[in-house]
């Protein structure tokens, strides 16, 4: 079984869920930038 390595690139990490991370998480992604 051979085993697979995935790379995953973002520009900024949100942590948090509430509506300040959310804001944040929208504020990003509509200035281009990839978030997660």
């Amino acid at each position: 079984m051979a085993n697979t390595v995935n790379t995953l690139s973002f520009d900024a990490i949100i942590i948090g869920g509430g509506g300040a991370g959310m804001r944040a998480a929208l504020q990003l992604a509509q200035g281009g930038h990839k978030t997660a």
